[in-house]
């Protein structure tokens, strides 16, 4: 199967946002115990270890986002539904946690800025692309 440019396209910026978002989650879980590091001092045992848990749990959700895209990857160049389906939620559940975090920073440049504009981007793209993808029919003739 040849793919045409579109797709191919397509493709590389869904592996690339993937790694992104992979890394972005690593980066979270290691900066985890740092920010308990600063943070210990100010608040009580209890809160801190809920507000850890908190960032470690989005830096797994960031994570989890950025696997679920390399893993669709193969998928959208074969040009499958649920490959295409799996990377439209993956990218629209990065545009909303990256949207709720900047408002929770209230709007500072900050990393949620890196989530929500790929996000969109991603959800612009699959969008515009959505045409030639296999219906669910012929993937089980």
């Amino acid at each position: 199967m040849e793919l045409n440019r579109k797709t191919q396209r397509l493709s590389k910026v869904i592996l690339i946002k993937g790694i992104v978002f992979c890394l972005l989650g690593i980066v979270h879980l290691v900066a985890s115990f740092y920010e308990y590091n600063d943070i210990k001092g100010y608040m009580p045992k209890d809160l801190g270890y809920s507000y850890i848990l908190w960032f470690n749990g989005v830096g797994l959700f960031i994570l989890f986002i950025g696997l679920a895209e390399i893993l669709s990857y193969k998928g959208i160049k074969q040009k499958t539904t649920l490959a295409w389906q799996v990377s439209l939620l993956s990218s629209f559940f990065a545009a909303v946690m990256g949207l709720s975090g900047l408002i929770t920073f209230h709007w500072v440049l900050s990393p949620p800025y890196l989530l929500l504009v790929a996000g969109v981007f991603g959800l612009v793209l699959l969008l515009k692309n959505r045409r030639g993808f296999e219906s669910w029919k012929s993937l089980y003739d």
